[in-house]
């Protein structure tokens, strides 16, 4: 592979974690603002020096320039919504870790696979809790 091939597979699995990480924001419940603000900070830390966002509850649009003038763009759809609170603090736990210890891209993933394989509560405790 040459190098240019390099940077754009790297550009893509930037952008594709990026994305993930907003899809499950949204998933989680988090609010647009937020996915908006959390999925530039993860794309310039590893190196995108322009970054747009938009983003619903349902979608998010993201394009990002690296340096060179090497243009990716991504569009994921969210299809299920919930609140999970506990989520919604991991990934942003893990998106300022990214932002301040530049982690592996392969580190960022399987902590991404750990957040997303959390049991939930079971509907019992879910009920019982809206009751308290």
């Amino acid at each position: 592979m040459t190098n240019e091939e390099n940077n754009i597979n790297l550009h893509n699995h930037v952008l594709d974690i990026a994305c993930k990480i907003g899809i499950n924001l949204l998933k989680s419940g988090a609010e647009v603002g937020r996915v908006e603000k959390t999925v530039p900070y993860i794309c310039e830390a590893y190196g995108a020096t322009k970054v747009d966002v938009f983003s619903l509850p349902t979608l998010i649009l993201l394009s990002a320039e690296f340096e060179g003038n090497d243009y990716t763009s991504k569009i994921k759809r969210n299809d299920t919504m919930s609140i999970d609170l506990y989520r919604i603090e991991k990934y942003n736990a893990l998106s300022r870790e990214i932002t301040s210890k530049h982690l592996d891209l392969d580190e960022v993933d399987e902590r991404i696979k750990e957040i997303e394989n959390k049991k939930d509560y079971r509907l019992f405790f879910n009920i019982l809790g809206s009751y308290c």
